[in-house]
C-alpha cells in the first residue's frame, strides 16, 4: 500500500518487516530495490536487486530492475547489458 502511495521509505520499513518472517522473498528485495532507487540512492537499490537474483535467479522483473540504478550512476554499459 505504501509503495502505490509513493510513500518509499514507509514501503521500505514495511518490506523490511516482511524479510523478518521470509528473509527468503525475492520480491520483497526487489520492492526494497526499487524504493531505494526512487529515494535516490541507487547503491543500495543495486545491493537489494542483487539480492533477489541470488535467491531467485527466475524473477525477471529484479533482472530488469537492476539495470535502472546502473543508468542512474552513469553506468550505460552494465545498464544495456542488464536490460539486454
Amino acid at each position: 500500500v505504501y509503495y502505490k502511495g509513493k510513500n518509499y521509505r514507509r514501503a521500505i520499513a514495511d518490506f523490511r518487516a516482511a524479510l523478518g518472517h521470509d528473509p527468503s522473498s525475492a520480491n520483497a528485495w526487489n520492492y526494497i530495490g526499487i524504493c531505494e532507487n526512487l529515494l535516490g540512492d541507487p547503491r543500495a537499490a543495486i545491493a537489494a536487486h542483487q539480492r533477489a537474483v541470488e535467491l531467485d535467479p527466475g524473477l525477471k522483473e529484479a533482472h530488469i530492475n537492476l539495470a535502472a540504478p546502473y543508468k542512474d550512476l552513469g553506468d550505460a554499459d552494465t545498464a544495456d547489458r542488464l536490460f539486454g
